[in-house]
């Protein structure tokens, strides 16, 4: 094979490498220094760093303000609430409840005629005329007997027996007389007492009508009047509870705004308390984040240093290529930082082509004929190898051209056969 051969070979290193050593002692180097700025930045910071600036923002004007409004203005809608209550209290309240009654009399009717009601009316009519009548009539009986007796007297002894005659048939006249006018008299008195008596029915009844009328109408009124004042009441009722309820409601709108507004205030003054607190932190972990920038860049080597003192290999020779790049990229590893650095190397023009770029150069289009060839059908191992140290190793062959012309040779073979054996 052009590139290797099937011989058995045995490869020992009885000591490290210089350049390895050179690593070592550097790293050791900045160790120490970085030890020593750690030791002076924990000397200087003995005691805790404080933050002496204001952490919560208090609440502004404006909250407090909006806390004032209600705190002064609690039940501010309460007396227009008592008096809904009151007046809705009062409205509620029945007519009889306010002393009203509703007129339940009625008309009184006409006695029944009975002696003791006529009594009255007749004995005036008896007063008045009957007895005023029977005693002219007694007065006339009486002349008239004094004037026969006067006749008989000048009649003499012939005039005694015609005087009694006339005597009697004058008592007889006088009785039938008396007897028709009376008998006429009291039914005259009769009539007029009952019509007096009808009269003063009729005049009672009327006014009975007229009270009846006159009552009703008045508790018709105070029930009118009544209901008038209970509708009002309510009304003012509820005109009061709605005042109530938009003095709370106004009340509490007129807080959220000033909440609204206080709260943003004190948004952004927190904000900026943060934004103080922050810088802070970052001021007071500063020296330590530079420290730990310092320690970042102090990288151990990812094998064992005994590795290159008494170790031998014994099978097939592996090809001049594998030797070089082996060893050579593994060795060169160190000064990488370890694998993981192909993984930062961004864009797929350039990406596990940099030693091929290196031999070859940019302008010379085989080093992407090598970057296919080992993308696509080396093996995985040197896949592996090249891309975590391909950088580094590329790096350490720029001032190399005779490491450089031997690799070329194995990089056409491989690119011509398609395989390194």
């Amino acid at each position: 094979m052009c590139c290797g051969n099937s011989t058995q070979t045995t490869v020992q290193s009885p000591e490290v490498p210089e350049w390895l050593e050179n690593y070592y002692r550097r790293q050791a180097a900045a160790s120490e220094e970085l030890y020593d700025v750690g030791r002076d930045i924990y000397r200087a910071r003995t005691d805790y760093p404080t933050y002496d600036g204001p952490r919560i923002q208090q609440f502004t004007t404006d909250q407090l303000g909006s806390f004032d409004l209600i705190r002064d203005n609690l039940g501010i809608g309460d007396p227009a609430l008592d008096a809904a209550t009151a007046r809705a209290t009062q409205g509620g309240r029945t007519f009889a409840d306010m002393g009203g009654q509703d007129y339940t009399g009625s008309v009184s009717g006409i006695d029944t005629l009975t002696s003791a009601g006529l009594a009255p009316y007749q004995s005036v009519y008896q007063d008045a005329v009957i007895d005023s009548t029977m005693e002219d009539m007694q007065e006339e009986f009486d002349r008239q007997g004094l004037t026969r007796q006067g006749a008989a007297n000048r009649a003499g002894s012939y005039g005694g027996s015609r005087h009694g005659l006339q005597d009697a048939l004058a008592a007889d006249r006088y009785t039938r007389a008396v007897g028709n006018v009376g008998s006429q008299i009291r039914d005259r008195g009769f009539n007029t007492a009952l019509g007096a008596y009808r009269a003063d029915q009729d005049a009672g009844l009327r006014e009975s009508i007229a009270n009846e009328q006159a009552q009703r109408g008045a508790a018709g009124l105070n029930r009118a009047t009544f209901q008038a004042d209970q509708g009002r009441q309510l009304s003012s009722a509820q005109i009061a509870a709605g005042l109530g309820a938009q003095q709370q409601q106004m009340l509490g709108q007129e807080a959220a705004l000033l909440q609204a507004q206080g709260s943003q205030q004190q948004a952004m003054g927190q904000a900026g308390m943060d934004l103080a607190y922050q810088d802070f932190q970052q001021q007071s972990a500063y020296p330590y984040a530079q420290l730990g920038f310092l320690q970042s860049a102090i990288k151990q080597a990812p094998f064992n240093p005994n590795a290159f003192i008494g170790q031998s290999t014994t099978g097939p020779g592996p090809s001049t290529f594998g030797q070089v790049a082996g060893l050579g990229i593994a060795g060169l590893g160190a000064l990488s930082g370890g694998p993981g650095v192909a993984s930062n190397v961004a864009g797929l023009g350039s990406l596990f082509c940099w030693v091929a770029r290196e031999i070859y150069g940019d302008e010379n289009v085989r080093w992407v004929l090598f970057r296919d060839w080992m993308l696509n059908n080396s093996p995985r191992w040197f896949r592996k190898l090249y891309m975590n140290h391909g950088p580094a190793f590329a790096k350490w062959l720029r001032n190399k051209p005779r490491v450089k012309n031997a690799i070329r040779k194995m990089m056409d073979a491989a690119i011509q056969r398609g395989a390194v054996t």
